[in-house]
């Protein structure tokens, strides 16, 4: 369940999560990720239509 608006960010810094201020929290889905790949194939699965390309398969209509 989406919480908010995708903000993807390095896998790496997700210990500074807690610095963020509690009203912008609710407002944002943090989206770790090690690699542009994993940013790429996460993005692309949340646009409509897109979810089966994504994973090779084509989406469109037959």
């Amino acid at each position: 369940m989406l919480r908010g608006r995708p903000a993807f960010l390095p896998a790496a810094n997700t210990r500074n999560i807690e610095r963020l201020p509690r009203e912008v929290r609710p407002k944002v889905e943090l989206v770790p990720a090690e690699t542009m790949d994993q940013v790429l194939v996460e993005a692309l699965m949340r646009v409509p239509g897109r979810a089966a390309s994504a994973r090779g398969v084509d989406a469109r209509p037959s």
